[in-house]
């Protein structure tokens, strides 16, 4: 028997993670100076990084190896373009070979032996890690900003709340915050708010997991039409489970006096595939902009390089985001329908906000089937099951037969279509309850959150990426 036979699984979505980090957070306001401080939050974090690799210290030591090369590389970025070169090149080796080495080889048909080694590059938020490292040695070139000591630098690599999924917080703005930081109730009563409102959509989307995981394990078997309430049920479930997590993230960070930025202002309620990618996986967006598509030439050099900056920055974005053709497809995909807007706004052609909300929205959750499927067979199941199997005298008794879920389903749709002054109205309700109301609230949230874990434990979806 081992001593990690008996610690808690590393996540946000873990309540002995959970209990751990806001114990902590209660010593961190009893110590006297801003490095001690600094060291309690640096070791949470490392308690978090090593219980997200599931204990595994050879992951956690190579990570550590990792940050120290990059604090090489950002001492001298500022001073050579070659050092920066470097660096970037180093993230991107770390990049291609946590995700497409041995896909690499796998295409070859090149035999390996090499899972071993590659394993040193698996640790959970490889990519959140590498895009945040590129973005920090090159504001480091672009600024020739003073540099920062090592234990400042390694805790904003490992600072655990953005860690996994984000949101990319840059080295600027986590160092700006780096103070003695004094108890604030304000402070505090606004995390224990956001991290209610995560955790309930975390819930929510770990229940909406149960009945499209069924459907998507046998993409033959159903008719089209069932195919349709799945794609919108995981479009809505991939919503809330990422939102969520970004929620109780922010809240996390507020815990320990550090205010990070929320990463989703409602996408479902864009009018266009452009406004969608303003309000979803906004810093993911700001990365891609500022290291990728403006570098291209963006907008300022003609047509044939705004197209083409557009298309390989969606390309990157799917790579990115994992491993397989279905990935590159997704990006593709997004490429595409960015590519006939821009066409459509320079032809001066224009359409009603309603039809551009309905338009934006089907085609981002038919996007998603290029997520859920990795197999081109599946894929074809899929579609030639809605243009010619669709059926849809076979709904009513798809929700009939799972009434709980139907009801979380139509409800997650009200909660992420509604008007947004009602939303505000009804978040401000909720942030002026007193204390003992917002307990009673998060303790019914919690016993529900126990409760889908007994039917289904479904991960949050970035941790993947």
């Amino acid at each position: 028997m081992n001593i990690t036979d008996f610690l808690p699984a590393g996540s946000l979505n873990s309540e002995p993670i959970i209990f751990v980090i806001l114990l902590v957070s209660i010593v961190y306001y009893y110590l006297k100076t801003k490095y001690s401080q600094l060291i309690l939050l640096f070791l949470v974090s490392l308690f978090f990084l090593f219980s997200i690799n599931n204990y595994n210290y050879e992951i956690v030591l190579a990570f550590f190896g990792f940050v120290s090369i990059n604090y090489f590389f950002y001492l001298y970025a500022s001073k050579s373009k070659t050092t920066l070169t470097f660096g970037v090149l180093f993230n991107l080796a770390i990049l291609f070979f946590s995700k497409y080495f041995i896909f690499s080889l796998e295409i070859l048909q090149i035999e390996n032996d090499y899972k071993n080694i590659i394993s040193f590059f698996l640790f959970a938020g490889v990519s959140f890690f590498v895009f945040s490292m590129i973005a920090t040695l090159v504001e480091r070139f672009r600024t020739k900003e003073k540099s920062i000591d090592f234990l400042v630098f390694a805790s904003y690599a490992l600072f655990f709340p953005k860690i996994v999924m984000g949101p990319i917080v840059s080295l600027n703005t986590f160092a700006t915050q780096f103070h003695y930081k004094k108890q604030n109730e304000a402070r505090t009563k606004l995390a224990v708010f956001l991290f209610m409102f995560g955790y309930a959509q975390k819930t929510l989307a770990d229940f909406l997991f149960l009945y499209p995981n069924l459907v998507f394990s046998t993409p033959s078997g159903y008719a089209g039409s069932v195919h349709i309430v799945s794609i919108f049920a995981y479009s809505a479930q991939l919503y809330l489970d990422f939102a969520g997590y970004s929620l109780m993230a922010v809240a996390m960070a507020l815990f320990f006096g550090y205010y990070i930025p929320q990463n989703f202002n409602r996408p479902y309620l864009a009018s266009s595939i452009t406004e969608f990618w303003q309000r979803w996986h906004i810093t993911l967006s700001l990365w891609l902009k500022n290291h990728i598509y403006i570098p291209l030439g963006g907008s300022q050099k003609g047509l044939f390089r705004l197209y083409v900056a557009l298309f390989l920055t969606f390309v990157a974005s799917g790579v990115w985001h994992g491993v397989g053709f279905n990935y590159l497809l997704w990006g593709i995909w997004h490429a595409a329908g960015i590519m006939l807007h821009k066409s459509w706004k320079l032809l001066g052609l224009k359409m009603p906000d309603f039809l551009g909300w309905i338009l934006t929205i089907i085609f981002v959750s038919f996007g998603w089937i290029l997520f859920i499927y990795n197999s081109f067979d599946d894929l074809n199941s899929v579609v030639s099951n809605i243009f010619y199997n669709f059926d849809l005298s076979i709904l009513p008794s798809v929700f009939y037969s799972n009434v709980e879920w139907s009801i979380c389903f139509f409800g997650a749709w009200m909660l992420i279509l509604a008007p947004t002054n009602f939303v505000q109205k009804f978040k401000k309700v909720i942030f002026n309850l007193p204390w003992a109301l917002q307990i009673l609230i998060i303790a019914v949230i919690f016993y529900a959150n126990i409760y889908v874990k007994t039917v289904v434990v479904a991960p949050f979806i970035y941790e993947s990426f």
